[in-house]
C-alpha cells in the first residue's frame, strides 16, 4: 500500500511504558477554566469582535460551535447512526446541564434540527 509505520505513528497511541517513564503529566483545559461555550462565545463577540458563521454548525441549531473542525460532521454523523443521537442532541443536553435553556426547549430544538 505504501504506506510504512512510522508514517502511522503520530495517529497511533502512546506506549503506556514510555509515558510513565518520562513522567508524562495529562492535563485538560478543563481542569483550569470552565468549558461554557455559550458564555466564552458572547465574551468574544463583546472583547474581541467574533461573528458567529453566517450558516448553521452542520446538524444542530448554532452558529458559533465546531468553526474551525471539519471532521466534527463525520463524528456526530456517525454517532447518529450508531446511536440514534444527533450533534443537536449533543448542544442541547449541554445546554441544558449549563442552565442556559430549559428541557422542553431542548426537546424541541432537537425535534427541529
Amino acid at each position: 500500500m505504501g504506506i510504512n509505520k512510522e508514517e502511522l505513528n503520530l495517529y497511533l497511541p502512546l506506549c503506556i511504558d514510555e509515558v510513565e517513564r518520562n513522567g508524562t503529566e495529562v492535563h485538560f483545559m478543563d481542569y483550569y477554566i470552565q468549558w461554557d461555550s455559550q458564555p466564552i462565545y458572547y465574551y468574544a463577540v463583546e472583547n474581541i469582535g467574533f461573528e458567529a458563521n453566517p450558516e448553521r454548525t452542520e446538524g444542530t441549531y448554532s452558529k458559533y460551535s465546531s468553526l474551525d473542525d471539519k471532521l466534527d460532521g463525520l463524528h456526530y454523523f456517525t454517532t447518529h447512526i450508531k446511536f440514534g443521537i444527533g450533534r443537536a442532541s449533543y448542544d442541547a443536553a449541554q445546554e441544558i446541564r449549563n442552565e442556559h435553556i430549559t428541557r422542553d426547549e431542548g426537546v424541541a430544538l432537537v425535534k427541529i434540527f
